[in-house]
C-alpha cells in the first residue's frame, strides 16, 4: 500500500482488496489499523472516501 499510495495520490477500499486479494471487508479493517496508528487518515464520506498518506 506504501508504494502504492508513493506512485498514487489516494487509495481507496477496493484499490486495496485488489492490491492486497482480500475483501472489501478486510480492506476496510486494514485501513482502519493503519488510520490508528497514523500513517494514513481519511478523507470524503461513504462510498466517496480515500485515503492519503498522513503529512
Amino acid at each position: 500500500m506504501l508504494a502504492f499510495l508513493a506512485q498514487e495520490e489516494s487509495i481507496n477500499e477496493m484499490d486495496y482488496a485488489t492490491l492486497n486479494s482480500c475483501t472489501r471487508y478486510r480492506a476496510a479493517k486494514d485501513l482502519k489499523q493503519f488510520m490508528e496508528e497514523g500513517i494514513i487518515h481519511k478523507m470524503g464520506y461513504k462510498t466517496h472516501r480515500i485515503y492519503v498518506l498522513s503529512s
